[in-house]
């Protein structure tokens, strides 16, 4: 449906052979999508601090980010230490560099359904773009539906978390460690 309305103003939904609605761009900018879609981020981003946080314990990830981006880390978990919350550095991240980190391979792009780090990099980005404007409830516009068309259609790997699963696996084998996993968010 998302992807439908890409190229057209409005959407006749069908059911039982006949019209039963229509749905709209307008009808993007309402509560109830943009609340799904904003989840799907999140769990997105759950899924990807579970992977890192499985794979590089005790923030052994950290010469896996520019020096620059583990300086903003490191400046936003201060920020929240001030504000007296707990969180770990991980937490911190942004969904790009949680990316990042993962996608060091061939293999590990392939199970998140990417071709290249070029890809993952412009993704992620768009992931980012779209959550700050759902977070600051400004108005979708055609590249963010080009982006929601993307996580509508890969939503059940994701609430699965098996591209993060299928990376922890993998990178479990080449590296032998024992799979003493935790379960995946």
């Amino acid at each position: 449906m998302l992807g439908a309305l890409a190229a057209a103003e409005q959407v006749f939904i069908e059911w039982r052979g006949e019209v039963a609605g229509v749905i709209t761009r307008r009808d993007l900018q309402k509560p109830p999508l943009r609340m799904w879609l904003f989840g799907a981020i999140t769990v997105l981003d759950a899924n990807l601090t579970w992977a890192v946080a499985e794979l590089y314990p005790d923030d052994s990830w950290q010469s896996q980010i520019t020096p620059g981006r583990l300086e903003k880390a490191v400046a936003l978990r201060a920020e929240r230490q001030r504000r007296g919350s707990d969180f770990t550095l991980l937490d911190c991240l942004q969904v790009k560099d949680k990316a990042e980190i993962l996608v060091s391979d061939a293999a590990s792009l392939a199970a998140l359904g990417l071709q290249s780090r070029r890809e993952a990099d412009r993704f992620t980005r768009d992931i980012e773009k779209l959550r700050n404007h759902l977070a600051h409830a400004q108005e979708l516009e055609a590249e963010h539906l080009a982006t929601a068309t993307l996580l509508a259609s890969s939503i059940h790997t994701i609430l699965r978390a098996e591209g993060v699963q299928h990376i922890v696996a993998t990178q479990r084998q080449t590296t032998g460690k024992n799979s003493t996993a935790t379960s995946a968010p």
